[in-house]
């Protein structure tokens, strides 16, 4: 199944036990899950059961004394951590791009990282006159001070100008600057890359029990999820 093809479907929950309501995108973009001051295109955004805004062509993410999590497509989250600004260029699943200003976020995927979708190569991010294209499922962190890319897992390719670059897993490499690949240490976190790792074992964990929950329901009903849509959960 293509991502041309694929909606995005996102499970709003008061709690592991309550189901919500189904908001279904065909765009790339859904504001998951804020904590604190979190402000799109001016105005600020809440987390409502139910009501989930989304980021247009053009529109402007600014974390303040907060942080948002973005639903890029099925299999992609956009972290972004407090004083961090994003702009969306364009919502297309088969074609999101992100421009990144200011500040600190993390691409991570929703779940355990595995071969079957590579839903992270339709995601590519800019920052001034540099690119960077996704090119595997994997752990992305970009930071504007100082102008970094570092890959924890994964790989990209950085495009500068006529040079193009790959980094993979381990490696960072400067966005402003042309310069060489560079190794760092993948077990130093700070309090974005936690919060990060925290929301992506909630979603794995309440996705797991959406299943669990529909299996027992289909043994007494029938039924099963679409094909290519099993639920992530926000909040």
């Amino acid at each position: 199944m293509s991502l041309r093809a694929v909606g995005v479907l996102a499970i709003s929950m008061n709690s592991v036990h309550a189901w919500g309501q189904f908001v279904i995108s065909a765009k790339s973009g859904l504001i998951n899950h804020v904590e604190g001051l979190v402000l799109l295109s001016g105005e600020p955004v809440v987390n409502k059961s139910g009501a989930h805004r989304e980021m247009k062509d053009g529109s402007e993410l600014r974390a303040e004394e907060g942080r948002a999590e973005v639903l890029l497509n099925p299999g992609v989250f956009l972290r972004v951590g407090e004083n961090s600004t994003v702009r969306m260029v364009s919502n297309k699943l088969a074609d999101t791009r992100i421009e990144f200003i200011a500040g600190a976020a993390v691409i991570e995927p929703g779940g355990r990282l595995n071969g079957k979708e590579n839903w992270s190569s339709s995601v590519s991010i800019a920052y001034r006159e540099t690119i960077v294209h996704l090119r595997k499922n994997g752990i992305y962190r970009f930071d504007a001070e100082p102008a970094q890319l570092r890959v924890y897992a994964g790989e990209a390719s950085v495009d500068r100008g006529a040079g193009t670059q790959v980094v993979g897993a381990g490696e960072s490499i400067a966005l402003a600057d042309p310069g060489p690949v560079q190794e760092f240490d993948v077990t130093a976190i700070d309090s974005l890359g936690l919060w990060s790792k925290r929301r992506t074992e909630y979603i794995s964990m309440t996705r797991e029990a959406a299943i669990r929950r529909k299996k027992a329901s289909e043994a007494l009903q029938g039924g099963a999820w679409p094909r290519g849509q099993v639920p992530i959960l926000s909040h």
